[in-house]
């Protein structure tokens, strides 16, 4: 049995929770011994699903602040030396590096650092920045086994060198492609037509925007529907407030974290992305899958557009008013459901395809012996 541990910082509604958690539960039980280690957050709405499988959280409800970081450091490295890990997978960005480092020290053979996203490097004093951008590098460098990234600008942001690999943010497909609708549950007619975002209320995501390009659709669509949320952020309240100031209460659907996003997929017809950064979009995936179009932000890496002309990119420069002519025009995918499936199979983007991947670097011996 190979023991792995997951290291991330919250287990709430998002793109690296929805990597591990597509992985991990694609994981031969008998052979994997899995274990989530929150270490910032002290719940997780998937807790009770998530355990029911098998797999094990642990949570160390640690802050994010300097003081923080040498008591979490020394709590990491008691649970990897107790644990006996034979993988310890750690999924958040430069903070990786005292995770390998603890990890080597507590003696586990595999060490993978894994960037989920673009915009890595810290800002603030030169101690700071000195602390996070070099320092954590060097640990990074140094003590993991196998640098991952979820593309090419991720693993070139966090890494600096071409000296990685790229993990593909696999999608059970199918999952995405037989939706009953659930505009009931949110209030929705069913004539009407639905824009959607669901991400987190932080200012990486731009939902201030995406309310100003809603506002502009529903100057010409009286009957228009946003549906927005997920995890709380530093921007709620601003979001909130600009929904507030152009009237928009009745029109959008405020959602918190969001444990089944197919509940939400299967009421959009279109989804508006204007992030100011990302890594290689989970969401992004999930429309395709679902035969979405998206409108989305030109700073998002153009890697997560899988040739099924469901994207289309546009710079932030332009007005909100452009992005709604934009959006109120696209329409559904041409390609059925075989041709989408297909595209996923032949890029590696499928569940079965990552997850064999991560199956053979987790235990590679035992790959071999089949």
């Amino acid at each position: 049995m190979t023991k792995v541990l997951e290291v991330v910082n919250y287990f709430n509604a998002g793109g690296i929770e929805a990597y591990v958690l597509n992985h991990v539960r694609h994981l031969d039980p008998s052979e994997f011994d899995v274990t989530i280690l929150v270490l910032m957050g002290d719940r997780s709405p998937f807790q009770r699903a998530v355990e029911a499988s098998g797999i094990k959280f642990i949570f160390t409800r640690f802050g994010g602040a300097w003081k923080d970081q040498a008591p979490k450091y020394r709590k990491t490295l008691s649970i990897m030396k107790e644990g006996r890990y034979d993988v310890v997978h750690s999924h958040i960005g430069l903070l990786n590096g005292p995770v390998m480092l603890a990890a080597r020290k507590a003696g586990v053979p595999v060490r993978i650092s894994h960037c989920h996203r673009i915009n890595v490097d810290e800002t603030g004093s030169v101690f700071r920045k000195f602390y996070y951008n070099v320092l954590y590098r060097i640990l990074i460098r140094k003590h993991s086994t196998i640098k991952a990234a979820c593309g090419e600008e991720a693993g070139k942001a966090l890494y600096r060198t071409d000296d990685f690999v790229v993990l593909r943010n696999g999608l059970d497909v199918n999952r995405f492609q037989s939706l009953s609708s659930s505009r009931e549950k949110f209030e929705i007619s069913p004539d009407c037509r639905v824009y959607g975002n669901v991400s987190r209320f932080d200012s990486g995501k731009n939902l201030v925007f995406a309310v100003d390009v809603f506002n502009e659709i529903r100057k010409k669509d009286r009957s228009a529907v946003l549906i927005l949320g997920g995890a709380d952020g530093d921007r709620k309240k601003e979001v909130l407030s600009r929904i507030e100031g152009y009237g928009l209460q009745d029109a959008v659907r405020v959602t918190g974290s969001v444990a089944d996003m197919t509940e939400v997929y299967s009421c959009v017809d279109c989804y508006i992305f204007p992030s100011l950064y990302e890594g290689l979009v989970f969401a992004l995936l999930e429309t395709q899958a679902c035969g979405i179009p998206a409108v989305a932000s030109d700073r998002i890496p153009n890697e997560v557009d899988l040739g099924l002309d469901l994207i289309t990119f546009l710079p932030l420069e332009a007005s909100a008013s452009v992005w709604a002519d934009v959006a109120m025009s696209l329409g559904p995918s041409a390609s059925d459901k075989d041709v989408i499936r297909r595209r996923f199979d032949d890029l590696g983007y499928s569940i079965e395809a990552s997850a064999a991947i991560l199956s053979k670097i987790y235990a590679p011996d035992l790959q071999e012996s089949r």
